[in-house]
């Protein structure tokens, strides 16, 4: 059983050991709030024989370690430990004895600490790790247990927890350095944290590589024709430096008629960012749009949401099915459905899940969406989602048709063909149900942004709000981009609260490559409730 823990934190808002050290001078003693990670759960038995050492001595040696790069070490004196009787946060139950920028906070246990001093970095390696059963769901911990901790940086990879159990370190305990860099398999589903150092994921929309419809050259050459990764590469660049992103979302009508040379394309555009960020396909979650499945034949250079179906699900498939082996190593599944789990740098979790919304094409449903209920509960119990997990970690939702009109031009008129999704309403009542926080697609050409509001299960004291955001069309021709009339991308950036910042970016108008819009939005987390769409959350 371990005999002392490690606390994480981050200045995030204001020094942090600074702050807690005026109210011990003031006080003799402050409160420190367990910032757990969604995963975590209370470690009961752990605390009651921290209590049973503090009754006995008075007080438990524990320590801080600043995450922020610093690579901080501090010893704190734990004399009481305040926790929830459920896995619900708790606010302290003095409010006055804890620092005035969190002290209104909930959490799962609270800290009295006596005393915090300073230690040098080597202390940690007097101890090894003890894991604890049952704390949190980590395939690493058997590759931990009974090691010597090696440097603060080897416990701090372990970004997906909050608290590092010890005990004194023996001699018969290993002693090397481990880095937690295991392996993806490759699966539709990964719910293993993917650990990234990036705080931002990309997303792309409607590259529509094909003949006579992608706006950008399909090679880098002497005449300053780039290719489109070449721009957004470039783009990125010049906001992040050298940060890849943590994830790339790439929601649908990759080609523009679903040829398997068109798909090539696709494949050599991937491969482009892999190549450059050092990428792996775990890192890549992708859709189909209604281009890219072939229900007919199509004249060349032409698509033509009207044509007969000619072809059976399975024919009409194939090349994306094709492709998808290419790039992610497996075979689609019956759903071409897929989701990730991602740890960001600054330890925010973020689930992604990709939806098949080109499951219905007949004359009289032509272009519409359809993800279909038994698709998303699916996709739900691969990530394990459920309704008592809702808004931890942050949820997002990927298909290719938008769920609510993007644009006012979609009137009333008969014979006109329409591409909501027909499911929109059973689509977003069970997301929101399933704590999504976020859905995000493509289609339309235009950058979008909203905010879905609803009343769950009958009673106006249970609702949630969710996020919705259309992506422009990163690589069709400027004249198939609408009212907007320029290609974008669009960037999802989340702070260390969880504040998401939609960053829109677009064709430059001297177009040589992307540049900043004023179409940047906030998403910020309520809560309990999601995330809604608000102003830029203050400094």
């Amino acid at each position: 059983m371990p005999t002392s823990m490690v606390l994480r934190f981050r200045d995030l808002v204001l020094p942090t050991i600074a702050k807690h050290q005026e109210l011990i001078d003031k006080n003799k003693y402050v409160w420190w709030g367990w910032w757990n990670k969604p995963n975590e759960k209370i470690p009961r038995n752990v605390f009651a024989d921290f209590k049973t050492t503090i009754s006995a001595s008075g007080q438990l040696a524990v320590f801080l370690v600043d995450s922020g790069g610093k690579e901080k070490l501090y010893r704190a004196f734990l004399e009481e430990i305040f926790e929830s009787e459920t896995e619900e946060a708790i606010p302290c139950h003095e409010p006055t004895k804890t620092p005035d920028y969190y002290s209104n906070a909930r959490y799962k246990a609270w800290f009295k600490f006596n005393k915090i001093e300073d230690v040098d970095a080597s202390e940690i390696r007097n101890w090894s790790y003890d894991e604890v059963e049952g704390f949190l769901d980590d395939p690493a911990s058997d590759r931990f247990q009974d090691k010597r901790v090696f440097d603060i940086q080897e416990m701090l990879n372990r970004r997906h927890r909050t608290i590092y159990f010890l005990r004194p370190y023996r001699s018969g305990d290993s002693d090397y350095r481990l880095e937690l860099l295991p392996p993806v398999s490759p699966a539709h589903f990964i719910t293993v944290p993917i650990v990234t150092t990036s705080n931002y994921i990309l997303q792309l929309s409607d590259v529509h590589f094909g003949a006579g419809h992608h706006g950008f050259s399909l090679k880098d050459d002497q005449l300053h024709q780039k290719k489109l990764s070449t721009h957004i590469i470039s783009d990125l660049d010049r906001q992040y430096k050298d940060s890849a992103p943590a994830a790339v979302i790439i929601s649908g009508d990759l080609t523009w008629q679903g040829k398997a040379e068109e798909f090539e394309f696709v494949a050599g555009f991937i491969q482009d960012l892999k190549s450059v960020y050092g990428l792996e396909a775990h890192r890549f979650v992708v859709v189909p749009g209604n281009h890219d499945i072939q229900w007919s034949d199509q004249e060349p250079d032409k698509y033509d949401l009207g044509s007969p179906v000619t072809r059976p699900q399975g024919g009409a498939e194939q090349n994306y099915r094709d492709f998808y082996k290419n790039v992610f190593g497996l075979s689609a599944n019956e759903y071409l459905s897929m989701g990730r789990r991602y740890i960001l740098g600054n330890y925010v979790a973020v689930d992604i899940v990709g939806v098949n919304s080109c499951r219905l094409e007949q004359r009289g449903f032509a272009g519409y969406g359809y993800v279909g209920l038994e698709q998303l509960n699916h996709a739900a119990e691969q990530m394990h989602w459920d309704s008592s997990q809702a808004g931890a970690p942050r949820r997002a939702l990927v298909l290719h048709h938008h769920i609510i009109p993007v644009t006012p031009q979609e009137e009333l008129q008969y014979g006109n063909l329409y591409s909501l999704t027909l499911d929109a309403g059973q689509l977003t009542y069970r997301a929101l149900d399933l704590g999504v926080d976020l859905i995000v697609h493509g289609h339309m050409h235009q950058p979008f942004a909203a905010a879905v509001s609803r009343v769950l299960k009958g009673s106006a004291f249970s609702s949630r709000t969710m996020g919705v955001h259309g992506a422009g069309s990163a690589g069709v021709k400027r004249d198939l981009t609408g009212e907007i009339g320029k290609n974008t991308y669009s960037i999802l950036e989340f702070d260390e609260k969880g504040n998401l910042r939609l960053k829109i970016r677009t064709w430059s108008d001297n177009f040589q490559g992307f540049d900043q819009s004023d179409l940047d939005c906030y998403f910020v987390p309520a809560e309990r409730q999601g995330l809604r769409l608000g102003q830029p959350p203050e400094e």
